[in-house]
């Protein structure tokens, strides 16, 4: 009786030359592990892009707060609408890229032994990116009540609109 190594590729292969009264040993090949961290990816990438939407968004805040400081009310009103609407995509894209990260730390516990070091590094990488925005996110809320503080502010200590004057140049008759 000889005993014999084979090696198997894959589950499921069909072996032939088998003879009875030997005595096999089967050996599974070690599978190849790919490290696939698309969630991490898709944090980091939200995440950074929020971020250079936040810093284009200060950039308007500061010419809403320009225009209301030159007395431009209206167009410091405007763009405080329209950075409000803005920052809310923001929140909203934040908030996506934390459930991105929350899938890349159930990725990296369920990860292989062999790549787990890879999985962790990129739960770490994504969970700090979404940490960042996240923090930008509190600092930029408390902007924007500045800026709509100082544009409340600029509005009623403008003076009021005038009328137009329906008099056209004559003293009003006396009958």
């Amino acid at each position: 009786m000889a005993d014999i190594k084979r090696e198997i590729r894959t589950l499921g292969q069909r072996l032939s030359g088998l003879t009875a009264g030997n005595k096999y040993t089967f050996v599974l090949k070690r599978p190849n592990v790919r490290v696939d961290v698309v969630n991490a990816e898709r944090a980091i990438e939200l995440s950074s892009t929020q971020v250079s939407a936040i810093r284009k968004l200060l950039a308007d805040l500061e010419q809403a707060r320009d225009d209301a400081m030159r007395g431009s009310v209206d167009s410091a009103k405007g763009t405080l609408s329209a950075a409000r609407a803005v920052a809310k995509d923001i929140v909203k894209a934040v908030s996506d890229a934390k459930e991105f990260a929350l899938r890349a730390t159930e990725d990296a516990k369920d990860a292989h032994a062999d790549v787990k070091d890879a999985y962790s590094a990129a739960k770490d990488g994504a969970e700090h990116a979404v940490g960042v925005a996240e923090n930008l996110m509190t600092g930029l809320g408390d902007v924007v009540k500045a800026v709509a503080a100082l544009v409340i502010e600029a509005e009623t200590s403008a003076p009021p609109a005038t009328a137009p004057s329906t008099a056209t140049g004559s003293p009003p008759s006396a009958q």
